[in-house]
């Protein structure tokens, strides 16, 4: 199987390193990518709107295991559990067989193949994004979300009155 991983990656990189062009600053912002290993409370702190323009409007991908679904099915009634932990979020998307390897996640012998978007324009002032930093052990790139927030994930549907947020398959 083909996949693209490296170009991906690549690229989100090459995109951070260069400003965005149609924006003007007093100081412009740095879009270093921090090494491997540096600590969470070593990256900066953020907004959503700082990583959204970093980015370049681009989504924050929340990759879950098959057994975090079940948590998506009503966001109203969502685990503080899973809330209130530390998440790590990548804007660099990759098939289920690269998550691991590239992300160096935890439990290696299950594949993600789900994944929630986030906007980080929605990530509300409250929760602190720190990054972005090069996985250690990996190779991707990562940010790091203090808490996981619910009123970021993407509207998947086309009615905006009724949202449809839930984790997408990944194929």
């Amino acid at each position: 199987m083909g996949t693209c991983s490296r170009i991906a990656t690549l690229l989100h990189a090459d995109m951070l390193w260069h400003n965005v062009p149609h924006l003007t600053y007093v100081n412009p912002p740095s879009y270093d990518i921090y090494p491997a290993g540096t600590p969470d409370k070593g990256l900066p702190e953020k907004s959503g709107n700082e990583v959204y323009l970093e980015l370049g409007s681009r989504y924050l991908l929340r990759y879950l295991l098959p057994s975090q679904i079940s948590i998506f099915l009503n966001l109203s009634s969502m685990p503080s559990s899973f809330v209130q932990k530390t998440h790590y979020v990548t804007p660099t998307p990759y098939s289920p067989e690269e998550t691991v390897p590239w992300l160096a996640l935890p439990r290696p012998n299950i594949p993600r193949i789900y994944v929630v978007l986030l906007n980080p324009s929605k990530i509300p002032i409250d929760v602190i994004i720190r990054g972005p930093r090069w996985v250690r052990m990996g190779g991707g790139i990562e940010y790091v979300l203090e808490k996981f927030p619910i009123g970021a994930m993407e509207n998947i549907g086309t009615d905006p009155t009724n949202p449809a947020q839930w984790p997408l398959l990944v194929t």
